[in-house]
């Protein structure tokens, strides 16, 4: 079953046999900015994806201040048009901008950094060798990835946004949750709010939960979700585990939940949600996206 996961996942990752395609005009929902970084860290330019709240140009709201949750694959979070993979998207737009009508979160900002293709996506979000991997990648760059969200990123969004001083998340799905988690644990006591889908901890003989091991810093609030069904099986009976199609990712995103335990993470700071029969694709991250968002941001809290 592990083999079956790797060969869903890596296809995810993979490049595609012929170039990128063209940027197309979409339909969006709220105001979307888009700003393109150039980066000394990776030496590449890639776009920035801000989505801002309904009211964040009000006169009644100028001097008010966003939380900000900053996301990888900025492709797929906002517009069917432009996600890189499945042709599907995390709706990211519509569901923030819905939880807040209904009044469940508080206004937030949501940031999506663009990988800068297919072909080096894998490059700057590996921060260790993945042997499954095909072609095989030597150089990997993912230890970079911490240096460029918070020394490139984030200052660009904090000059040109008003954004609120000590409440940052950070997210992403299979190798972007990864990336996410990465910088986490690279750079503790950085980020508010973790966000993990699908995450690829497999990598390197599940070298992330080691690294996670020795922190002793966690993020107050913590989500983390997977799908019993990943890599796509069609005959997934969602009332039975025995067609628990991805143990292994099951397994291994229990395992990450029962370190964050023993390191005293209260379950009123930890979310961890398995569906079953969900899939490895943007359709499945968007559907557990009005929970982890409410969970992380809602307006109950404390």
């Amino acid at each position: 079953m592990r083999i079956a996961l790797l060969v869903l996942v890596l296809l995810w990752n993979m490049p595609p046999l012929s170039g990128e395609a063209p940027e197309p005009q979409g339909s969006s929902r709220g105001r979307i900015e888009i700003r393109e970084l150039p980066s000394r860290v990776f030496k590449n330019v890639r776009k920035l994806r801000i989505w801002l709240p309904p009211g964040y140009d009000s006169t009644e709201e100028r001097d008010r201040r966003y939380p900000v949750l900053y996301l990888n694959d900025g492709q797929t979070l906002f517009e069917t048009e432009t996600s890189t993979f499945s042709g599907k998207e995390w709706q990211a737009d519509e569901t923030a901008e819905r939880l807040l009508q209904a009044g469940t979160i508080q206004p937030i900002i949501i940031v999506g950094i663009d990988h800068p293709g297919r072909r080096e996506r894998s490059r700057e979000y590996l921060p260790y060798f993945d042997e499954f991997l095909s072609p095989k990648l030597p150089d990997f760059q993912g230890a970079l990835y911490p240096e460029f969200v918070l020394s490139e990123v984030i200052p660009l969004i904090e000059r040109e946004f008003r954004t609120a001083p000590g409440q940052k998340g950070i997210g992403g799905a299979s190798y972007g949750a990864l990336a996410a988690l990465f910088t986490v644990i690279q750079r503790p006591r950085e980020f508010d709010y973790l966000l993990l889908e699908s995450p690829s901890l497999y990598v390197d003989d599940a070298h992330i939960l080691k690294e996670a091991a020795r922190l002793t810093v966690w993020p107050r609030r913590i989500s983390i979700g997977v799908g019993t069904n990943e890599t796509g099986e069609p005959d997934c009976d969602p009332a039975s585990t025995l067609t628990m199609t991805n143990r292994e990712a099951v397994t291994d995103t229990e395992r990450l939940k029962r370190l964050l335990e023993r390191q005293g993470i209260e379950q009123s700071r930890l979310l961890l949600t398995i569906v079953p029969c969900a899939q490895h694709d943007e359709a499945a991250w968007a559907e557990r996206l009005p929970r982890v968002l409410t969970f992380l941001f809602g307006t109950d809290q404390d």
